[in-house]
This record gives C-alpha cells, structure tokens and sequence, in this order.
C-alpha cells in the first residue's frame, strides 16, 4: 500500500490498524484531489443569486453542497479573481471547516471566542451564522492582517481580532464566552488530498508533540467558558492522539465537564472516504 497509495509506512501501519477492511478506501480518497467548497456569504447574497452570477463569470460546474449555503466548484482555480469574490459574496472553505461552526451552533448575540482563529475561515462563519449580531473575538499568536482585509470584503463587523499567545492564561476573560471553539494546531494530516506534501513532512514525533501542545491549549480554552456554555474542540486531522485523547485528558479535569454528544455520537469523524471532506475530529463539551 506504501508505494499503491504513495504514504509513508508509518502512516500505512497506523491506519491499516484503526481501519480494517476500509483502510482501502480511507487512502483512495486522501489521494483523490477534492472539489472547491464555497460558502455564501448569506449578509450580502442568497445561494441561488451568487450560482446565477458565477455561471454568468465562466464557472462551468457548480453543485450544491451539504448545507443550503454550500456551493462546490470544479474545474475553475481562478477562483479569488472573480469579480463576486472580490464583493464579498463568498468565501472558500472546505466542508470539514464549515461542520465545525455547525456544531458550535453560535446564537445571534452571544459572546463566542474562536482561538487559534487564523485565518479566520471560521470566524467568518460563526459571524455570518450570528447574522453579524454579538460578539466574537478572533484570538491567535499570529498578525490579524488577514482578518482585517476579510471583514472589510466580507461586511462583517462583530469580529474583534486578539493577539495573544494561548499557552498562557487570558485571565480577563474567565468565563466570558458563551461559546469557545479551539481549533487547535496539529499535524494536519486530515488535508493531505489539498496538501499531499504533508504526508512526508510529518512523523509519528509530530502526533506525540502536538498532542502535548493540545492538551496545554484546552486546558486554558475551557476556562473561557461560562456556567452553561459550550466548548468545541476540533483539528484537521484524525490522528487518536490529537482528538480523543486530548478529550479525554480535559474530562479528568474536572466533573463540570461533560461530553455532547454530536448526531448521537461521543465525537465526529469526518472521514474523506465517507463524508468527502477533508478529514477533521470535532467533540463539545459542556461546562456544567
């Protein structure tokens, strides 16, 4: 399989090992090269005007995606050079990113901290999924640049952009937020049908040190929440170190953190083989 799928052995052992009888399938697909996932901008165009103007600008294919605000693209890659981008009417995001701000389901009002936000794809959506009504702080050790451009395309103005390095404590906002997603940094190996490089550049060492990395960042996330409230932790990738065991280690923490379930399940694996997205692990938490 290392030479069929053109992994690394390690990768194959692993896998080979969680997945037996559809690890098959599971390396197809992170070989297959994936359709382009748009997302509406809902603030300033509806789903079926923006695939009327793209179809006028030369997309040749357009399909609808997994929510009503989802277009996939094919066969188009100048796709940021459309006159329908540059006026905000979407942005690009995979479906696996967008499932996340599904889950952390933020009301419009709230008080929401994104952290680790960089680029800000997600910040972008819990912003449009609150109508621009609230609050959301874009938290990451990285320069807001970026997020200041994207607020002004996009029309969004409730994000408010923090530097800071979260392996502190941002002691100003204990239990502030009515909703905190962690999108933790990680090896991201759930994108490597983007980002095929990755597979080469990662080792086992990386899981291990991630893991470590994850641990430390939700153990300060989950104090941001308020009594009531909901942290979300995800990563793009699938790897049991970096998901369930980073979960697992803030339940120990304390009993006021209980897991919900998501569709009936403990935790979301996004599969590239079952769900066509890029590969992400998602758990909520709920601070009692």
């Amino acid at each position: 399989p290392e030479i069929q799928y053109s992994l690394p052995s390690w990768f194959v052992k692993r896998w080979k090992k969680r997945l037996p009888g559809e690890w098959d399938d599971f390396f197809s697909a992170n070989n297959r090269v994936p359709p382009l996932s748009i997302r509406v901008n809902t603030l300033k165009i509806t789903t079926y005007e923006l695939k009327k103007i793209l179809l006028q600008e030369g997309v040749g294919k357009i399909e609808e995606g997994r929510w009503h605000d989802v277009l996939k693209i094919y066969g188009y890659p100048y796709i940021k050079d459309l006159r329908s981008y540059k006026m905000g009417y979407f942005t690009v995001q995979d479906e696996g990113a967008m499932w996340v701000s599904h889950v952390l389901s933020p009301n419009p009002g709230e008080t929401v901290l994104d952290l680790c936000s960089s680029p800000g794809g997600k910040a972008f959506h819990i912003a449009t999924l609150m109508s621009n009504k609230g609050l959301v702080y874009a938290v990451d050790i990285k320069d807001d640049v970026l997020i200041k451009e994207t607020k002004e395309r996009l029309g969004i103005d409730i994000i408010k952009p923090i530097r800071f390095d979260l392996r502190k404590e941002m002691k100003d906002f204990y239990q502030k937020a009515d909703k905190v997603l962690l999108d933790a940094p990680c090896t991201g190996l759930g994108t490597m049908r983007r980002r095929p490089e990755l597979k080469w550049k990662r080792s086992e060492k990386d899981i291990y040190r991630m893991s470590d990395l994850q641990k430390l960042l939700i153990k300060n996330a989950v104090k941001y929440v308020k009594t009531g409230g909901t942290l979300v932790y995800s990563v793009c990738t699938l790897e049991g170190e970096e998901g369930e065991d980073v979960v697992k280690y803030l339940l120990t923490l304390s009993p006021n953190y209980e897991l919900s379930p998501i569709d009936g399940k403990p935790y979301l694996y996004l599969y590239p083989h079952i769900y066509d997205t890029d590969g992400f692990f998602i758990a909520k938490i709920k601070v009692k």
